[in-house]
């Protein structure tokens, strides 16, 4: 009885550890930015701020893990970084939920609200003009990016706000 469950406790432990490697079939591991797409649809304004909800979009054939926080880094006109500060967490438009794991089946999305101000701080001039036209996500857990579109005001010396990421296309709440 006891070799019986000593070879049960090796397969089980034997499992785990394959599973943990990315072993067998089934077995889900990080998303990488390869795997994933990126997009944005259109957020919200409101007291001076502008954000929009931030979507990634598991497009491979086997499903991924992600959660936490994306990395952002705004970029200008000519796709070269601009001053940007990332705060993780809550904002004035979106709440940031707790991080937690997700698993993205294939198609399936995560999503963050992403945040700034739209109106100058103060020693900035009277009006903030639009530096960043692209955005740069990095993936939770991965140091390779994604470029997509997106306009941010030259406003609050860079600072940008991200929640968590959230499961689904809607962001977290507002």
């Amino acid at each position: 009885m006891r070799s019986v469950l000593r070879v049960a406790a090796l397969v089980v432990a034997l499992g785990t550890l394959a599973a943990v490697a990315g072993g067998p079939a089934g077995a889900t591991g990080e998303c990488r930015v390869s795997e994933l797409s990126a997009r944005t649809v259109e957020g919200q304004a409101g007291l001076g701020h502008i954000g929009f909800v931030l979507i990634l979009t598991n497009r491979s054939s086997t499903s991924c893990v992600t959660g936490g926080y994306v990395g952002l880094q705004r970029l200008g006109a000519a796709r070269r970084p601009i001053v940007t500060h990332v705060h993780r967490g809550s904002g004035y438009l979106y709440q940031s939920p707790a991080p937690k794991t997700l698993v993205l089946a294939p198609g399936r999305s995560a999503s963050a609200g992403v945040e700034w101000l739209d109106g100058p701080v103060g020693s900035e001039p009277d009006s903030c003009s639009t530096a960043g036209h692209f955005l740069e996500v990095t993936p939770p857990n991965d140091t390779g990016h994604l470029t997509i579109r997106a306009a941010t005001a030259d406003c609050d010396h860079g600072f940008v706000s991200t929640t968590a990421l959230v499961a689904g296309t809607q962001g977290p709440s507002h």
